[in-house]
């Protein structure tokens, strides 16, 4: 009878499971999630704090020809916050923020990676920390990477209000 139990509670949990995947797999298959994201908040996009998610940033270009020597350079970052348009990301490397800068910024999320282009568009100095603060709004992303990043900060609110 112990062994039939322990199959019962095994049977319930994968049935559990493939309820759980059904509905991640309905979520891909629309674009709800997009909308359900924007619907949160009254911002352009809603914003999903993360914690220790760790991201590389690339100069691709920049306005100003006395900036183009920094072309390739790659430094570390931490994101603070994202959205489906933009990362809030804190570092401490420093940029003019006159400046326009386009980036590439890679960051896994879920483990799904990413590879997005971005602008730099703000830049915050915590003086006390010593640490800067950066606005990152994404350009031209490609339609599934915005599905898969849609996905990911679903996932990630949903496991927030479920563990709180």
């Amino acid at each position: 009878s112990s062994i039939l139990i322990a199959l019962i509670v095994l049977i319930d949990k994968k049935n559990r499971k493939i309820e759980m995947l059904e509905s991640q797999l309905d979520i891909l298959n629309s674009n709800r999630t997009v909308a359900t994201l924007k619907k949160l908040s009254g911002r352009k996009n809603y914003r999903v704090k993360v914690y220790n998610c760790p991201a590389e940033l690339t100069i691709l270009d920049s306005e100003e020809n006395k900036f183009k020597k920094l072309n390739g350079k790659k430094f570390d970052g931490s994101i603070e916050d994202i959205s489906l348009s933009g990362v809030r990301i804190k570092c401490e490397y420093s940029l003019p923020v006159n400046v326009k800068f386009k980036l590439r910024i890679n960051f896994t999320l879920k483990n799904e990676e990413f590879k997005l282009d971005a602008l730099l568009i703000r830049k915050e100095e915590h003086f006390k920390i010593k640490s800067i603060t950066y606005g990152i709004e994404f350009i031209e992303p490609q339609q599934e990477e915005i599905k898969r990043l849609a996905f990911c900060l679903h996932s990630l609110e949903s496991e927030k209000k479920r563990f709180s």
